[in-house]
């Protein structure tokens, strides 16, 4: 709760700052852009402290059968593989996916042990960091896309503010599942779609 404490005064500080310049007209779109992706970096670091990367407000990572995002990072961690299909699909789970974020959670679980040893609790728990990065990647894309569509400042604003805002996207911001890293990479292609 601390965190939820500190994060809450930290926006607000934020935000009476900033109505303070807009009020006074000192303003300007870079310092809004700046405050606003602020902003999203301190409610997802919020969100962060209070997520558990196992259980406490995650989806598909732990199951019964061990097939969980959990167990496939995991089994990439430790074997390098992935663990293979159970003969009957319904008890696949999760196997059937591209296990793009898988990769890059054992890697960086590889680097967090380095610093942390080999806890595994602790090095699973380390990918939140990754979460919250690939979080704060897709507004900063987003930024980038609406960019690209020539929108004025102010829908930029509006487009912005409602990502950083949008519950779903927040809630990513500590998922240790395969949904942060799939539409962090839906939007980097979509932004160099323009340049091909």
């Amino acid at each position: 709760t601390n965190i939820l404490i500190f994060g809450v005064v930290l926006i607000c500080i934020i935000a009476i700052i900033f109505i303070y310049l807009l009020i006074n007209k000192r303003i300007s779109f870079l310092l809004g852009l700046v405050t606003i992706f602020s902003i999203a970096f301190i409610i997802r670091l919020i969100y962060m402290g209070y997520c558990d990367a196992i259980f406490r407000n995650q989806h598909d990572v732990w199951s019964d059968y061990n097939v969980g995002h959990l167990s496939i990072t995991f089994s990439l961690f430790y074997t390098g593989k992935v663990p293979e299909l159970f003969k009957d699909f319904n008890m696949s789970y999760q196997l059937y996916q591209f296990k793009t974020s898988h990769a890059i959670f054992a890697g960086w679980m590889q680097i967090m042990k380095l610093f942390v040893g080999n806890n595994d609790y602790v090095l699973y728990q380390s990918l939140k960091i990754i979460s919250t990065a690939m979080s704060m990647g897709i507004v900063i894309l987003t930024y980038y896309i609406l960019k690209e569509l020539g929108l004025t400042k102010r829908a930029l604003i509006f487009g912005l503010l409602t990502t950083i805002s949008f519950p779903t996207l927040v809630l990513l911001g500590a998922n240790t599942n395969n949904d942060t890293c799939l539409i962090f990479f839906t939007y980097l292609s979509m932004y160099f779609f323009w340049y091909i």
